[in-house]
């Protein structure tokens, strides 16, 4: 998280949280987030070094959107790594992408049906999962949620208590969104509407964070919603001569960071990424680049939590399986027992700056795949993020990480 970076630093920062893939941020930015503007570390080591445990077992991370949407390939990819007619699985695979909106049983059922295969809630890492990690602050506090999809449900699945989407709140307060088309009735089900009902957003019930759990639908909306609430510190009909020039906190936290995400369309679409740009740049100009006293946080690919997530789902799962030693803790997801069991994680994904930026910052095990059936088109690898292996599509990924394996494992007895 980022705490206190203003002025032009602050765009710095912005520019630093975001999968950009553009060669723009500063490397006092950079630094804050504990990045670099090199070639990571562990993409090098990856070349230099043989697997710390070469007769280990593989493993598989994929991304989704841009890899497995592509289901020719990806069905052909899947029976390689699952018993027969997808009763089963041959080695630990985790889905872990930047998308969201629903619950993790409900995207696993979702995979399920696309390559028949045994998918399970607890394979699943959704770009808002890693915000489980808040419940136990903010449970009780009022939070705005903000994103497409049923953001509200998954908050609720997840711990929050007491919440209210931006368009709860812009419903309860039109003058807020004067050229928005007002939602209906949407603000009164489950109970009504939670400022009316509840008082949140108000001086007695504040709102404390916001989440930005998936790519918002309506930018003005969320916009202008969310930039009152932090210009207010949390009660958006807090006149600015109550709210004063240091309003209390509202913390911020981004789902993921993504600049760009590819779906059917032939050039790639905008991003939260591109949201938090907006809005943080809004911010800059309407406090003259006065620095801001609430925390920034993203999740979701590169950033660590994602990939710690995805080591315990593993572990869980190789433990399962029978491939752990005795001494293994599966919930410790940490890489010294990561590298104790497997020989690889194949991350398999087509954004360079989110996947495999994300994969090679993990380090060992975690070896990075790019695929050229999304985001990321070539030719070649990618100049800025290479990959450990770069291949057309999700089939040739599969290909070739299981030969690898075979080739590790048969060295290794040599």
């Amino acid at each position: 998280g980022i705490k206190g970076a203003g002025n032009s630093l602050m765009l710095g920062v912005l520019a630093s949280g975001l999968c950009t893939g553009v060669k723009r941020q500063s490397k006092a930015a950079w630094a804050l987030l504990g990045c670099s503007n090199a070639r990571p570390q562990s993409f090098c080591s990856l070349h230099a070094s043989a697997a710390n445990n070469p007769t280990g077992t593989a493993a598989f991370v994929f991304d989704i959107d841009g890899v497995l949407t592509v289901l020719e390939p990806a069905k052909k990819a899947f029976e390689k790594l699952t018993t027969a007619k997808g009763s089963g699985w041959k080695f630990p695979v985790c889905f872990l992408t930047n998308g969201g909106g629903v619950t993790e049983a409900q995207k696993a059922a979702e995979i399920s049906n696309w390559l028949n295969v045994p998918a399970s809630e607890d394979q699943v890492i959704l770009s808002h999962t890693p915000m489980r990690s808040l419940v136990p602050a903010l449970q009780q506090q009022p939070v705005l949620i903000c994103g497409r999809g049923s953001v509200l449900e998954v908050a609720r699945h997840y711990g929050f208590n007491r919440c209210l989407t931006v368009e709860q709140l812009a419903r309860a307060l039109p003058n807020a969104v004067p050229f928005a088309q007002q939602p209906g009735n949407a603000g009164m089900q489950n109970g009504g509407c939670p400022v009316e009902k509840l008082g949140l957003a108000t001086e007695e019930h504040p709102i404390r964070a916001v989440l930005v759990m998936t790519d918002p639908r309506n930018w003005y909306v969320d916009l202008q919603i969310i930039l009152d609430v932090l210009l207010s510190g949390g009660v958006p009909t807090r006149s600015p001569a109550i709210s004063g020039s240091s309003p209390s906190p509202v913390d911020l936290y981004f789902s993921n960071p993504d600049l760009l995400w590819a779906n059917d369309f032939p050039r790639n679409r905008l991003g939260q990424g591109a949201f938090a740009h907006v809005l943080l740049s809004m911010y800059n100009e309407l406090t003259e680049g006065k620095k801001p006293n609430f925390l920034i946080k993203w999740f979701g690919k590169p950033n660590p939590e994602p990939y710690f997530l995805a080591g315990q789902s593993l572990l869980k799962q190789a433990a399962h399986m029978g491939k752990t030693p005795s001494n293994i803790d599966w919930m410790s997801g940490s890489h010294n027992h990561l590298a104790a069991v497997f020989s690889g994680i194949y991350c398999v994904g087509d954004n360079p700056c989110s996947d495999i930026r994300g994969a090679n910052r993990a380090g060992l095990p975690f070896t990075s795949v790019l695929v050229k059936t999304g985001v990321f088109k070539g030719p070649g690898n990618c100049p800025r993020d290479p990959a450990m292996i770069c291949v057309h599509d999700v089939l040739s990924a599969v290909e070739a990480a299981l030969h690898k394996t075979r080739s590790l494992r048969f060295h290794s007895m040599r």
